[in-house]
């Protein structure tokens, strides 16, 4: 390990690693509750989200999700063990479903965009950490929190300017992306205009 830095346990690093609730889902009003499906991608789809009804279940403080959250998807093959973190403050308050785990690092010791990445960075690993067989895979709690490590500088200041470092490399892997998929889909619409043209005598 390079020098000035340190590896420590999740539940060493964090305030909060808790699943979310088991939710009364409701039509009208109520909170914001994300599930499985709103995490993908490293990325949160808030438009996928249901709402719970506070009247039947009230919330605690702790449980809504915070700037900086991790949430980690934990059921599920196929899903389980996909992270997002929460970059921006949600729109409204929100909580997470029991599908996942919400994941607080302490912001005395962590950058909280640099905790972000380090998750990302063992995103697979935690994957395969599921136990059970079929749609009913699981992620302990207890798993998450004592099994994986996170390796980070001491230096919050150099947490910050890897985190920006990192963020740059992604906003330049997006539009990378975005250009490709938009050469993806010209050739697509000129394949099928030359196919239109040979089957209809303009070649």
């Amino acid at each position: 390990m390079k020098t000035g830095w340190k590896q420590q346990k999740l539940h060493e690093v964090c305030v909060f690693i808790n699943r979310g609730i088991s939710p009364k889902y409701t039509e009208k009003a109520g909170v914001c509750v994300l599930n499985q499906k709103c995490i993908r991608d490293h990325k949160i789809n808030y438009s996928l989200s249901r709402r719970h009804d506070v009247s039947y279940k009230p919330i605690s403080e702790e449980r809504f999700i915070r700037l900086g959250d991790v949430l980690v998807n934990s059921t599920g093959t196929g899903t389980l063990g996909r992270v997002a973190q929460v970059r921006k403050q949600p729109a409204e308050r929100t909580i997470v479903d029991s599908h996942i785990t919400i994941v607080r690092p302490r912001q005395e010791i962590l950058n909280l965009d640099f905790f972000g990445y380090m998750l990302v960075a063992i995103e697979d690993l935690i994957k395969e950490a599921g136990e059970g067989c079929g749609g009913q895979t699981e992620l302990a709690r207890s798993t998450l929190a004592e099994r994986f490590s996170v390796t980070y500088p001491i230096s919050t200041s150099e947490q910050c300017r890897i985190a920006k470092t990192l963020d740059k490399v992604v906003a330049e892997t997006h539009h990378l992306e975005s250009l490709y998929n938009k050469k993806l889909a010209s050739l697509d619409e000129l394949k099928k205009s030359v196919l239109h043209k040979a089957f209809n005598g303009a070649l």
